[in-house]
């Protein structure tokens, strides 16, 4: 039951994420899956990762991390669009940062209704 706009911009906002952070040359994965009454949707890339001290941060409107003010351009806006209309959508994002280096982990879980 999750409007298609709202759910089309999670989507795209994450994949279009992982695909400015990762080096040519570099993996991205998309899985979805359904857990009881709740959809689970994962966007992993092999990019520079989030740094630790960041990952509470890159949800906040305009923040831009370390890696994103080094030349990658965006507003710091996506990201905290995201987290809103998940929540508007009952659900919950969370990231698995740095991974040693190895890129990042998004996981957005939304409830089935």
């Amino acid at each position: 039951m999750a409007d298609p706009d709202s759910f089309e911009h999670i989507l795209t906002n994450l994949l279009g994420n992982a695909n400015k952070f990762t080096p040519g040359g570099g993996e991205i994965r998309l899985r979805v899956w359904v857990d009881g009454s709740q959809m689970i949707m994962q966007v992993a890339d092999s990019g520079p990762g989030v740094p630790n001290d960041e990952v509470d941060l890159i949800f906040e409107p305009f923040y831009r991390g370390e890696i994103s003010r080094s030349g990658v351009k965006g507003m710091g806006v996506g990201l905290a669009t995201v987290r809103q209309l998940v929540k508007l959508h009952g659900g919950t994002i969370q990231v698995a940062g740095n991974n040693g280096g190895k890129g990042s982990t998004f996981t957005v879980t939304l409830p089935l209704l």
